[in-house]
């Protein structure tokens, strides 16, 4: 699930349960045993990081240490993660 909250030009994406480390965003091909459809999970992520980073939007995730807020840029061939 992910949640596009937009106001005033600005944006907020909440990526839910896309990723259950930080280490994912860096390596968004390592897959979780809970991940039913592995190739699906890693299409979705490469999506939603590539928006994300596009639109420099705002990043929360629920799995992350608090507050789980920051920005996802493209860091070489993948992405790297900022914390707020």
């Amino acid at each position: 699930m992910a949640l596009s909250i937009t106001s005033q030009g600005e944006e907020l994406l909440f990526l839910v349960d896309t990723v259950l480390d930080s280490i994912q965003i860096e390596h968004p091909e390592w897959v979780a045993a809970m991940d039913a459809l592995p190739e699906q999970v890693v299409a979705t992520r490469h999506k939603l990081f590539e928006r994300a980073a596009d639109s420099h939007a705002l990043t929360l995730f629920y799995h992350f240490a608090y507050p789980g807020l920051g920005k996802i840029s493209r860091s070489g061939s993948g992405y790297g993660w900022q914390p707020i």
